[in-house]
């Protein structure tokens, strides 16, 4: 899938983004041997509490919700969506997701990560 696709289905230019097959490129443009072995689109939040990671998250699907249709046609092409929740600190982080939050991500077929740095 290209991932102007995504980016048109959506209507948000990603801050990451590349294509199946496309010889790697470092993000400074230096081409790598290789080919990227998936196709990769990622718009990136940083520095958040967990409160307002929560406020984005919904406000996030509720903009996605109303092109609910082409986020299931992405998932059934093939797209793996995802939201990540990144701990870069050995901080103490908790929170809950409301559950109308993971229905409105398992409707439209998106996953939810938590990756943990120290």
């Amino acid at each position: 899938m290209d991932p102007q696709a995504i980016t048109d289905c959506l209507g948000i230019d990603p801050d990451v983004s590349q294509k199946y097959g496309e010889v790697i490129t470092t993000p400074e443009g230096e081409k790598l041997s290789g080919a990227y072995k998936f196709t990769k689109w990622s718009v990136r939040e940083s520095g958040l509490s967990s409160e307002a990671f929560l406020e984005r998250l919904s406000a996030l699907l509720d903009f996605l919700s109303v092109n609910e249709d082409s986020m299931i046609s992405l998932h059934n092409k093939g797209a793996c969506c995802s939201v990540y929740f990144n701990l870069a600190n050995p901080q103490s982080v908790g929170f809950i997701v409301p559950v109308e939050l993971i229905e409105k991500m398992a409707k439209m077929k998106i996953s939810f990560g938590i990756e943990i740095f120290s």
